[in-house]
């Protein structure tokens, strides 16, 4: 019987790069934000052959035909990597998925925080499963000079 070996990604670093926030009202309309009003973008960057980047661009989207209170766009940048080369599917798929979700542990405290101390009460981003997200995670991958991307295209020559 094969025996499994055991992924350990290592998350070496995770910061906040930017925040944009926009107070637009003097009351809190909606404390709890529902799912579809968050919007991911993830672009992950492989550094070497085991290290790869993700940028995480969080933002709370406006509701057609409601005031907004609020808007709010964060940018997390997240690298993690491996030691085992054998492991870089699993790497990969961290960068995809898992850290957005890092992300958002960091994000939904940053968010009720500056909305408590604008509004007097706080916006809570909601628990999300993966599942939940559907369609607001938009994934776009590139290779560093270093790692050109895998397919056989040969780069463009100006």
């Amino acid at each position: 019987m094969e025996q499994m070996k055991e992924s350990i990604i290592r998350l070496e670093r995770i910061s906040l790069e930017s925040l944009d926030f926009t107070k637009k009202a003097q009351v809190l309309q909606r404390i709890s934000i529902p799912p579809k009003l968050l919007r991911f973008d993830v672009t992950v960057e492989t550094l070497t052959d085991t290290t790869v980047q993700s940028r995480c661009d969080i933002s709370v989207l406006s509701e057609q035909n409601q005031e907004d209170d609020f808007e709010i766009h964060l940018s997390y940048l997240i690298i993690a990597s491996i030691s085992d080369i054998s492991q870089k599917e699993a790497l990969e798929k961290f960068a995809k998925f898992g850290a957005p979700f890092n992300a958002l542990v960091y994000a939904r405290d940053l968010i009720a925080n500056i909305t408590s101390r604008a509004f007097g009460q706080p916006a809570m981003l909601p628990l999300l499963d993966i599942r939940q997200l559907g369609e607001s995670i938009n994934i776009i991958s590139k290779a560093s000079p270093q790692n050109p991307p895998e397919s056989g295209t040969p780069p463009s020559v100006e």
